[in-house]
């Protein structure tokens, strides 16, 4: 009887197929980034990575990865104060200022 053939991860699978990487399981593995699982590859290769995307785990899970925006995309990135920024901390400063000149006199 001849020994099974085993399938192996090879480094095109990360092109062909997005949010797939290699395993830390081993060579018989993919890994979906998306849906933080193994993918088995032993029995039938890469067509195991196809049913994976395909089910509702996967869907749902590229889904939300889609419409999600970077936290990046929600804070400012600033080196440094624009002058619009300068004009308003000098005018809450002065405000303050005069404020507690008021409370002296």
């Amino acid at each position: 009887m001849a020994p099974k053939r085993v399938s192996k991860f090879e480094d095109k699978y990360s092109t062909e197929f997005s949010g797939i990487k290699r395993s830390k399981k081993g060579d018989e593995y993919a890994f979906c980034t998306l849906c933080q699982d193994d993918i088995s590859l032993v029995s039938i290769g890469k067509g195991a990575i196809s049913i994976h995307q395909q089910r509702i785990k996967h869907q749902k899970a590229s889904k939300a990865a889609n419409t999600s925006k970077a936290i990046t995309e929600f804070t400012q990135n600033k080196v440094t104060p624009s002058n619009t920024d300068r004009q308003a901390a000098a005018a809450e400063g002065c405000s303050l200022l005069n404020g507690q000149i008021r409370e002296i006199h």
